[in-house]
């Protein structure tokens, strides 16, 4: 959710993408992993991808709202360990399948499943992911947002309905304009 028009950041090299990098239509979603609103935009999103893997491309900024979900900041340090050994869209998969288990045992076992359990993905050393992930939510907050999920296409805030029809209308749209 956006209170502003204000556009987002410009997709980077350092942002975690999923599709073609000449897609025609960029959707960028700021998240959070504990967040049930986003758990739903997760499925959506997933038919989504199917449905335009060739034009689409998607990509995750971490927005934890960690007043109201306590384990939304260690998953999110956790996703970006993971990115450290090429992992992010796999721990990020694990994360919103397993959204009520999201401790830090939980997140140790992720971790252990993937490979990453001396890679800091939680505990002192996930701390050394803080300033990516704050950097990010920096950038949510210029944008205008401030709930989850909010998402913007090719760089506009899309306020529609998370469910594929109105996502795919909108997908489409975006696509005709490029």
């Amino acid at each position: 959710m956006t209170e502003s028009s204000a556009p987002v950041d410009p997709v980077g090299p350092a942002d975690h993408r999923l599709g073609p990098a000449d897609a025609a239509v960029t959707l960028v979603e700021y998240g959070d992993y504990e967040s049930p609103a986003c758990g739903e935009a997760y499925v959506e999103l997933e038919r989504l991808r199917d449905r335009f893997e060739h034009d689409l491309a998607l990509v995750y900024r971490h927005f934890p709202l960690v007043d109201q979900h306590p384990h939304a900041m260690a998953a999110a340090l956790a996703s970006e360990a993971a990115a450290d050994a090429d992992r992010f869209w796999t721990m990020h998969e694990l994360l919103y399948n397993r959204q009520d288990r999201l401790g830090d045992r939980d997140l140790a076992d992720y971790a252990a499943r993937l490979g990453l359990a001396g890679a800091g993905a939680i505990g002192p050393r996930g701390r050394d992911h803080v300033a990516r992930v704050e950097e990010q939510m920096a950038g949510a907050r210029a944008a205008g947002v401030t709930d989850v999920p909010a998402i913007f296409i090719n760089g506009e805030p899309y306020d529609g309905a998370l469910e594929l029809a109105a996502l795919s209308e909108a997908i489409s749209a975006a696509r005709t304009t490029t």
